[in-house]
């Protein structure tokens, strides 16, 4: 038994009157940049990041 069995933030993971799932599993065995490489083919138009009010593409 892990010291974070019991997930206490889960309870905090909601979305307007929506509660979000404790997980999107089952995941997929690829690398985690492939993930934002296929993100960023599929939304090329769209910045990377905002922070303060700059925009990274």
């Amino acid at each position: 038994m892990g010291v974070y069995s019991g997930k206490p933030w889960l309870g905090a993971y909601k979305l307007g009157s929506f509660q979000l799932p404790s997980t999107m599993g089952p995941y997929p065995e690829v690398p985690l940049f492939s993930f934002l490489d296929d993100t960023a083919k599929r939304y090329p138009q769209r910045p990377a990041c905002l922070y303060l009010g700059r925009k990274i593409t």
